[in-house]
């Protein structure tokens, strides 16, 4: 009898436990989320996209540390629905090793919203998260495409350092606030049925 009073408890409180974590994880993910550091900033003009060479070097303090890395370039200058910029970025260690590589493309185009109305969307930023492995000094290659000839902005490249990766506590997080609120209908509709059966 006990035992099974001691198992109905548990299950009974249970949801509250998990969602009480779920929070836990959630106040950890925005704590790691935070900025820690001075954020860098590096700059590659349009004679440099093609730069295979040396690339723009950049110190990573710490093993593991993380970065918010955010590409910008102006597309003003880029014709409405015909003007595009692709972009390869590769970050390279010292000894030319590619660590993470990803693709961005600028471009401006009309869009339609759900009323139907027309409305100019630009795609002039990107933002991506990285954790490095290890510290010491990388390199951030650039190589661009353009279908417009004339077109010479500058692509800004900013690196935020954060307190650490977020994104597991915020998983988690998600997966115990998901199963707490199920247990927890599963806890009413059972504890309804027992008291129409009694």
């Amino acid at each position: 009898m006990s035992s099974d009073f001691s198992a109905q408890n548990f299950s009974r409180h249970l949801p509250m436990v998990l969602v009480g974590f779920s929070l836990v994880c959630f106040l950890t993910a925005l704590f790691f989320n935070t900025d820690q550091g001075d954020e860098r900033i590096i700059s590659f003009d349009a004679q440099a996209y093609g730069d295979q060479g040396q690339g723009k070097a950049f110190e990573v303090e710490s093993k593991n540390q993380v970065f918010l890395v955010t590409m910008e370039r102006d597309v003003s200058g880029l014709a409405i629905d015909r003007g595009w910029v692709d972009v390869d970025v590769q970050i390279q260690s010292a000894n030319a090793q590619t660590l993470f590589g990803y693709a961005i493309n600028f471009f401006r185009e009309y869009r339609e919203n759900t009323d139907g109305d027309t409305y100019l969307y630009e795609q002039s930023e990107e933002t991506v998260k990285i954790t490095m492995p290890y510290s010491g000094t990388f390199r951030i290659h650039m190589f661009a495409q353009s279908n417009q000839i004339g077109d010479t902005a500058p692509i800004t490249v900013r690196m935020q350092p954060k307190v650490a990766s977020s994104m597991p506590f915020f998983l988690v997080g998600i997966i115990a606030i998901v199963a707490g609120i199920a247990l927890g209908f599963i806890n009413i509709k059972m504890n309804a049925q027992r008291r129409y059966r009694y």
